[in-house]
């Protein structure tokens, strides 16, 4: 199985059960895949992604990795944008109190991204010589 097709397998999987995924991948594809293919790519990239999270979460553990990790000399980005949102999310109860409560318990979660820019050139352009 080719790296792509891994990738679109596993997304239908993530998104949809296993056999609507197949049914539903069937239709794009043009071909058939079985639900255990399916599956079976879904759960290799789950377990990749829980092995990246761990070795991840232990390096912002390691002082060490983390002064080695600060020192690393990458060019400085000429331009650089950040955007921050948030949401209220509801909670599942944690306290007794709470669970007897008659609202529900509401949180704020807040999300933040930095990113870089990169020029390119315009996909689309207006013709205007048909104008009026």
């Amino acid at each position: 199985m080719s790296a792509g097709l891994a990738e679109l397998l596993t997304l239908a999987g993530v998104e949809l059960a296993f056999e609507h995924s197949r049914r539903w991948l069937k239709g794009f594809l043009l071909f058939d895949v079985s639900e255990n293919t399916i599956r079976q790519a879904t759960q290799a990239l789950g377990q990749k992604q829980t092995a990246d999270e761990t070795q991840l979460r232990d390096q912002s553990q390691d002082p060490t990795w983390l002064q080695a990790h600060l020192r690393t000399a990458d060019p400085i980005p000429t331009r650089l944008y950040g955007s921050l949102d948030a949401a209220k999310v509801r909670i599942e109860p944690r306290k007794e109190a709470e669970k007897r409560a008659e609202t529900e318990t509401w949180r704020d979660l807040k999300v933040g991204c930095w990113y870089e820019a990169e020029p390119g050139q315009p996909t689309f352009r207006y013709d205007t010589s048909d104008a009026v």
